[in-house]
Formats: C-alpha cells, sequence, structure tokens
C-alpha cells in the first residue's frame, strides 16, 4: 500500500537493477535511488532504464554519494525513506552490521520497512550441510563470496552461507528495529530468505 501511494525507496547494493526495474514499473509514483558501488553495474542499470522509458529511478554510486545523504543531492535528510531493499547483498559484505544500523539510524523512517533477501542458512556448518544446493553455495561462497567478504582486516566473513537468521535477528533488534520476521520466498522457498 506504501509503495501505490508513491513514496522514497532506496534500493541498497541494487547491482544492475534488475529488481530496481521490476519495482520502479510495478510502483510507478514511488521514487527509487538505486545505491551501488560498481560503476559498470550502473551504466548496465542506466541503459536498461532508457530502454524500458524508466523515469522514477535516480542512479547513486555510493563512491560519490553515500546512504547516508538521503535521497537527493544536496539534501541531507536522516529516515528519508519509506521503504529500503536489499537483495544478495549483506553477506558479501566486510561490515554488514555498518550497514544495519545505518539503514536503522539514518535511511529507514520510524514505521518504514526494510526487505532483505539473501541466501538461505542455518546456524552451524552442520545444519547447513543438510540443505538443498549446499555444495553449490558453498562454492559460489569460496570463489565469489568470501573474496569481498573478507577483503580487508577485522571482516565478518561471512560468505553465501554465513547469514543465518538468528544473525540477522540480533542485528536487527541491537539496531533498534522494532519489527522482524521471516518470510518465504515463493519462488526460491528451499535457497532465499527474506527477512522484514
Amino acid at each position: 500500500d506504501v509503495l501505490e501511494k508513491g513514496v522514497d525507496c532506496a534500493d541498497v547494493g541494487c547491482g544492475c537493477g534488475m529488481s530496481t526495474i521490476v519495482m520502479a514499473k510495478r510502483f510507478p509514483r514511488s521514487r527509487f535511488y538505486a545505491y551501488e558501488a560498481s560503476t559498470k553495474s550502473l551504466e548496465i542499470l542506466q541503459q536498461r532504464m532508457l530502454k524500458e522509458g524508466v523515469k522514477n529511478i535516480t542512479l547513486c554510486n555510493v563512491a560519490t554519494w553515500t546512504v547516508d545523504k538521503g535521497p537527493r543531492p544536496g539534501q541531507v535528510t536522516d529516515n528519508s525513506f519509506e521503504f529500503v531493499y536489499s537483495h544478495d547483498l549483506l553477506h558479501d559484505m566486510t561490515d554488514p552490521r555498518s550497514l544495519v544500523r545505518e539503514v536503522r539510524n539514518r535511511l529507514c523512517r520510524r514505521g518504514g520497512c526494510w526487505v532483505i533477501v539473501d541466501v538461505k542458512c542455518k546456524g552451524s556448518l552442520e545444519a547447513n550441510l543438510a540443505m538443498p544446493d549446499v555444495a553449490l553455495n558453498y562454492g559460489f561462497s569460496s570463489l565469489l563470496c568470501l573474496s569481498s567478504a573478507t577483503s580487508c582486516e577485522k571482516a565478518e566473513g561471512l560468505g553465501t552461507m554465513g547469514l543465518h537468521t538468528e544473525l540477522v535477528k540480533k542485528w536487527m533488534h541491537s539496531a533498534g528495529f522494532d519489527h522482524f520476521e521471516e518470510l518465504e520466498v515463493e519462488h526460491k522457498p528451499d535457497n532465499s530468505s527474506c527477512f522484514v
């Protein structure tokens, strides 16, 4: 309902913007701010926007326009967004706890919503080994995710199978979020988690 009426939304770690475009087209009254560190990914998103005629997305290269600067250049405002979205991001970060705190303290309005979609996993290696696609997920983790998640000293190093429900819940409550729930991702119930 909130997105239907038209609000400011942040897609944090948008990549090439597939989800950003889907949301922007579905909710044309809302304004989407696509935050990404990869200039190449933002260029691809810009080409997609032009091709599909999407005009309610603003590109935000985090190298020059970080999420704490709010939705509009020159207007530094805290808690600017009614809706924040992150897909397949937190487990790749060196310091995901900082992003959780930033979203709560600087991005998301009180009463706003942050939806996180990430790889479904459990809190231990033994439990993860019993899950479907475990070999594929640990393979991705070794080759891709961990190289990013361990790219600086004191990094969390979670990787693909390290961001389990209880950890996300703990971080969210610690950051001051009032509500937390895990939802099933309809098209990928065995390998994706959605946290709200």
